[in-house]
């Protein structure tokens, strides 16, 4: 019984990338305390399409999101 219960658990995929859901309220978002790696970076609106990035700036040291006005 112990196998079958760590087989199934091993199975789940771990992975260190975050997925957020977050509804603007001002023109910048602060999304992290830490820096964001740009290559795993991806906006996308509510129905899963990559919004345009000249929508918006990414100052991706201090993790934060400005759209443009």
């Amino acid at each position: 019984m112990l196998c079958c219960v760590s087989a199934v658990y091993a199975q789940e995929p771990v992975t260190p990338y975050k997925k957020r859901l977050i509804t603007a309220q001002t023109d910048t978002i602060q999304i992290d305390s830490v820096s964001i790696n740009r290559v795993f970076f991806k906006l996308q609106d509510a129905v899963g399409n990559d919004v345009d990035t000249s929508f918006y700036d990414v100052d991706y040291r201090n993790a934060k999101l400005v759209f443009k006005g």
